[in-house]
């Protein structure tokens, strides 16, 4: 026993049924025309009643809209941008500056404290 696979066509299920119904259409007539054959070249002389009735067959196309939904995903890096890291870093730059400079300012003051102390104790002393 071998396997055997049939292939099938994926397709939306109205145009399958839109697809059937044509092929039944199109079966129907080629009934209808080798019945009229059958029946008109016989030489009867037929009433009218046995005519087949005339079908009229009007194929409505549809016309599908589809809706395509994109999402987007998108990252959010978590985390100071780059610009907004350089100036964060200037920032802090600018700080560290400033505190310097104050450390620097406090220092000289402290050694001047500490001169006129030396100077006072040298006074005092002589």
């Amino acid at each position: 026993m071998s396997i055997k696979n049939k292939p099938r066509v994926n397709e939306d299920p109205q145009d399958a049924m839109i697809r059937e119904f044509q092929e039944e259409i199109m079966r129907l007539k080629a009934q209808l025309t080798t019945d009229g054959a059958i029946e008109g070249g016989g030489g009867e002389g037929g009433s009218p009643s046995a005519l087949p009735p005339k079908i009229e067959t009007q194929i409505e196309y549809k016309e599908k809209i589809v809706e395509r939904i994109v999402e987007r995903e998108v990252v959010i890096e978590q985390g100071p941008s780059p610009e907004e890291l350089a100036a964060l870093e200037q920032e802090l730059r600018q700080k560290n500056e400033e505190f310097r400079l104050d450390a620097e300012r406090k220092k000289r003051e402290v050694l001047l404290q500490r001169d006129l102390a030396d100077q006072e104790r040298q006074q005092m002393i002589r």
